[in-house]
């Protein structure tokens, strides 16, 4: 290239260069006097269609541009993380050594074991609820785990391993007792989340997450003397839960707790279930006030309403539990309920689940009168007895 081809280049570039600048400097001080003219209008953005604006992206320190469903997404996903990392303090890990009979013939022996489950604080002063397999009949020591590293000795207050709970009492204070929410209001497909120690204390406080599955179920199991229970009305999910998660709490997505783990079918995956937390309310609220609670015995065992069309379709109720079996010399059976018998109210109150049944008889003491309204061949019945205790 010759003097002159290079002279004639250097013009061009200036001149295009200033062409820019000029365009550029035009459109600045078109958008100022656009802004002193119209103060109250400083978007330069026409409208696509009424009452949408084009979106403009967000740009972080990192300089990543995050359009506005994008930037909703992350924050709504860091209110999940702060929930989970409140309640985590409120989740503690409960361990129960148990005497075994080992004994072979001429030989007595009996050998200490160890079973890891979880449990949740309900209150400041060291009272956790969770499941009554967890710490068993008769445990000869049990220790909890807190978050914050501090290992408690632990001592069972009261069990039903009728519906699978415990409470377990620490001396400890300054606790963060979790929110109790309701198990009533969850809707299949809501987000559930748990939280427990599956495998052992090395992966304490494991979260998972998934959906409630299914509501109102019921399944059967044995207890740990090898007898058939029914435990009714659980929450199913298929939020992983793993054994050592039994005892921990089942969240919705406010971080309430709406159950406590307790079973998992072993034989198929995603597919666990959780005592919702209505039962255990008048448990705790007692236990939190006076230090002690005593289980009100009525002495039936019934099918939610939502089933009682499956087993006789000649019914024709809308409200009620079918009552399934009644226990020889109970209160129920001293008033003459029986087999195939529907009982609509207690204490004037409408029932259609055991959950509802056992929330009304849980807030009852022993020996208080309850009155019973059932359907008894065909006939509407009332009949005052007392509760007995268990």
């Amino acid at each position: 290239m010759d003097h002159n081809q290079y002279i004639k280049k250097m013009v061009s570039i200036i001149s295009i260069t200033g062409i820019v600048l000029s365009v550029c400097a035009y459109g600045v001080f078109s958008y100022v006097d656009h802004i002193q003219n119209n103060p109250g209008n400083t978007t330069p953005f026409s409208r696509l269609s009424s009452g949408n604006a084009t979106p403009v992206p967000t740009l972080t320190p990192s300089g990543i541009a995050l359009m506005g469903s994008t930037t909703a997404k992350a924050e709504a996903a860091d209110g999940l993380v702060d929930m989970i990392n409140n309640i985590l303090p409120s989740v503690a890990g409960i361990s129960s050594a148990k005497i075994t009979d080992v004994s072979q013939l001429f030989l007595p022996d009996k050998e200490q074991t160890w079973s890891v489950g979880s449990g949740i604080i309900v209150t400041d002063d060291g009272y956790i609820l969770t499941n009554q397999h967890v710490v068993g009949d008769v445990s000869k020591e049990i220790r909890v785990s807190l978050s914050d590293g501090r290992m408690a000795k632990g001592k069972t207050v009261w069990q039903d391993a009728g519906i699978d709970l415990a409470v377990v009492k620490i001396d400890e204070k300054g606790l963060t007792p979790a929110v109790l929410g309701d198990a009533k209001l969850c809707r299949v497909g809501q987000r559930a989340i748990a939280i427990g120690n599956p495998l052992g204390l090395q992966f304490q406080r494991t979260v998972t997450q998934g959906v409630i599955s299914a509501t109102y179920r019921t399944v059967s199991t044995e207890n740990e003397s090898g007898e058939k229970v029914f435990m009714e009305d659980l929450l199913q999910t298929d939020a992983s839960i793993n054994p050592g998660n039994s005892g921990g709490p089942l969240l919705n997505e406010n971080g309430e707790v709406v159950g406590i783990n307790t079973i998992k079918v072993s034989s198929a995956e995603g597919i666990g279930f959780a005592v919702p937390i209505n039962i255990a309310k008048p448990i705790v609220e007692s236990i939190a006030s006076s230090g002690s609670f005593s289980t009100p015995y009525f002495g039936i065992y019934g099918y939610d309403r939502s089933i009682i069309d499956y087993i006789n379709q000649d019914f024709g109720t809308k409200t009620g539990i079918y009552v399934v079996s009644v226990d020889e010399g109970s209160p129920a059976q001293k008033i003459g309920i029986k087999e195939g018998d529907i009982i609509t109210h207690i204490n004037k109150i409408g029932i259609n689940t055991m959950m509802d049944f056992r929330e009304q008889v849980y807030r009852l003491a022993p020996k208080t009168e309850i009155g019973i309204t059932y359907i008894s061949d065909g006939k509407i019945l009332e009949a005052n007895t007392r509760l007995g205790s268990r």
